[in-house]
Formats: structure tokens, C-alpha cells, sequence
């Protein structure tokens, strides 16, 4: 995946989309900035996402932004290349104006993307009509759009040989759940398979 790309991951709560992403990204050698939104303010969050930069080492002391977009047309003008994930993306909807966050980012996916590939990480809250929403108010700017669907341990383990000495733990260990996505299933066992569709 060439720089300037703009991914949505959708699915439920706990079916390992952060994992999946994380996992995928350690294949890349460019610099990884991982931030989760909280459900408070836009401007909270800012100073958060400072924070998340600065302890990921793409700057050594903090700047004065207000805005995210003050953040990604900085980021821009850097010589590197960086992979940003926001997790719980939702959060930063659910609280602020959603129209208002589809517009700030919409911005950046414009102005601001041309040495760095994000990642929005969005979770299901139960009503298929919330998960629209945010795919819908993101249109016109995503590349892809990634809905990962949740598998029951049954399920799971149809992907391994009756061999395989599949437990419990391994998957709370991966995706923090009693469930996995197929994808991450799927990436376990063939990693650079999976990891070469965003590379």
C-alpha cells in the first residue's frame, strides 16, 4: 500500500481488528504512530495525539496545534514516511459533531496524506445503522473500507488440521475476545500473504 492511503477497519467490538492492522504494519520499516480516540473533545484529543507523536519519537518536544490539521500538514512536509493508526474512532464521532469530524479529515485525506497511510479504526456498537453512518460520512475519501466479521471458537478452529494444538488463550492473547476475525485467522497462518495487501 503506497503512501496517501486512507483505510477504514470496521467490525464489532473484539474480533481483532487492531491486532490485524498492528500485526500487518510490523511488516513495513516505516515508522508506526498509534493513537486511540477518547470520547471527549476534539481539542482533548488533539493534545492527546501530540502526545502519541511526540512518544513515537517523529518529534522530540511538543508544538503548539489546536487542530488535527495542523498536525498532518507538519507531518507532510517530513522526509519520512508514516504509518498512523487511530483506534476508536467512533469515540472522536460519538462525542463532537459527526459532520464536523468528517469534514477535518476529509481535509487531511485531501491536503495532507502524500508521505503518510491511515489507518481509522472503527467498532460496531450493536446497530447496523451507526456502522452506515460512519462508512457513509467517510465516502468520497477512503481507499478501502475493511468490515471484519467475528468467528465463535467452533468456527475458529475450522481453519486448522485436527492436529493443531489450538487453546483457549491463544485467542484471548490475540484479539482480546472470544472471537476472531477471519482475516486475522487467516493472517496467523499465512502472514506475508496477508500482510502484501497493504504493502
Amino acid at each position: 500500500m503506497k503512501p496517501g492511503a486512507f483505510v477504514m477497519i470496521c467490525g464489532e467490538r473484539h474480533v481483532g481488528k487492531s491486532a490485524l492492522v498492528l500485526c500487518a504494519l510490523r511488516e513495513s520499516n516505516d515508522r508506526l504512530v498509534y493513537f486511540t480516540c477518547f470520547k471527549t473533545s476534539i481539542k482533548s484529543n488533539v493534545s492527546r495525539f501530540m502526545d502519541a507523536l511526540v512518544g513515537s519519537g517523529v518529534w522530540n518536544e511538543k508544538h503548539q496545534f489546536t487542530r488535527f490539521e495542523d498536525f498532518f500538514e507538519s507531518l507532510a512536509k517530513l522526509d519520512e514516511t508514516l504509518n498512523i493508526v487511530i483506534d476508536e474512532f467512533s469515540y472522536l464521532k460519538a462525542v463532537n459533531y459527526p459532520v464536523t469530524v468528517d469534514s477535518i479529515f476529509r481535509n487531511i485525506a485531501v491536503r495532507c496524506l502524500s508521505n503518510i497511510r491511515l489507518f481509522v479504526i472503527c467498532s460496531d456498537v450493536g446497530e447496523t445503522a451507526k456502522t452506515r453512518d460512519v462508512e457513509t460520512g467517510a465516502s468520497g475519501m477512503l481507499d478501502t473500507v475493511i468490515h471484519l466479521n467475528g468467528l465463535a471458537y467452533k468456527e475458529a478452529s475450522a481453519f486448522y488440521s485436527p492436529k493443531a494444538r489450538v487453546t483457549k488463550p491463544f485467542f484471548i492473547r490475540f484479539s482480546a475476545a472470544p472471537r476472531m476475525s477471519t482475516l486475522a485467522l487467516i493472517h496467523r497462518s499465512h502472514r506475508k500473504k496477508t500482510s502484501s495487501r497493504f504493502f
